[in-house]
């Protein structure tokens, strides 16, 4: 068993990682279909990568079993989802601190130790994915590595057998790879007073980021929000489009499904919410992991964790 010593060092070293994750280039800007109602309503052992392969089929997987005949397989969870996997069944995982669409990562030196870069060239997948969803970009430093719908993916040293995910939600920024409707970003424009890191906040899949209202009338026990962002106020604040149907909402682990919901705005088209409060973009956020419409006036960009209220002053 840990001791507590031990669990403080490793809570520790976490937070050292995160801290010293840096983002790279400038992120292309946004292009058509992404961070638009057309966009939510889209389909869905090597040396310093911690003893795992770059990708690729093998003999077995860790638990025994029979290794997937394709790159990417898709596995199922204990809460009827899935996530992405390698052809060994072992995890592959997103990083809240990359900029999606950026081909570059957040996590280098000794983050790489813990969160080894997954890749694999001329990937295959399995039915369910599209090969068009994954690319292979080469690091800062050299070495190659695979993304999904612009993110890099990782694994996680710690994880052993197929089928293992311990890795997901550490320090909120660790994330199984799913194809997500909501995600998290951090920028040091986003910063409570008083934290010494960025607090994440809530963005749509695409990277942009989601902002709330402080005008508005939020919406409980089955009510409705009033929107008091009027048609001239959405040609700068455009509303984040809910899916028709919603269907199954795909998140982060540390944000609830049930969070989200819709409701239909008085002009017509159906909004997207969180806990209540209707969610917009800024039209001016012309990259993913911009966030130059916080507190621009009465807006928000929200800690999705820990919002009650919006983000502390």
């Amino acid at each position: 068993m840990k001791t507590v010593l031990a669990t403080i060092a490793e809570t520790i070293a976490l937070a050292a990682t995160l801290m010293a994750c840096e983002h790279g280039p400038t992120a292309p800007s946004w292009t058509e279909g992404e961070g638009t109602e057309q966009e939510e309503n889209s389909s869905v052992g090597v040396e310093g990568n911690g003893g795992y392969p770059t990708g690729g089929a093998s003999s077995s997987s860790s638990s025994g079993s029979a290794a997937s005949s394709t790159d990417i397989t898709l596995i199922d969870d204990d809460q009827g989802g899935q996530y992405l996997a390698d052809s060994r069944g072992r995890a592959l995982y997103l990083f809240a601190n990359d900029t999606p669409g950026r081909l570059d990562s957040a996590c280098t030196g000794d983050c790489l130790q813990k969160w080894p870069a997954f890749d694999v060239n001329d990937v295959s997948v399995e039915d369910g994915l599209l090969e068009t969803d994954f690319e292979r970009f080469q690091r800062e430093d050299g070495r190659w590595q695979t993304a999904f719908k612009g993110r890099p993916l990782y694994y996680f040293a710690m994880d052993g057998a197929s089928g293992e995910m311990s890795g997901d939600g550490l320090g909120n920024r660790w994330f199984v790879a799913r194809d997500y409707l909501a995600f998290l970003a951090a920028s040091a424009a986003v910063t409570p007073e008083g934290a010494s890191e960025p607090t994440p906040f809530l963005t749509n899949r695409a990277g942009r980021t989601a902002y709330i209202f402080l005008k508005d009338q939020a919406g409980f026990d089955g009510d409705d929000p009033d929107s008091a962002c009027d048609a001239t106020c959405i040609s700068a604040w455009p509303v984040w489009a809910a899916p028709n149907p919603l269907g199954e909402v795909v998140v982060p682990s540390s944000m609830r499904a049930a969070d989200f919901g819709w409701f239909e705005r008085d002009e017509g088209g159906r909004q997207l919410s969180y806990r209540g409060f209707p969610l917009y973009y800024f039209a001016q956020d012309e990259l993913p992991g911009s966030v130059t419409g916080h507190r621009n006036g009465a807006w928000r960009a929200i800690d999705p964790i820990l919002f009650a209220t919006p983000i502390a002053d």
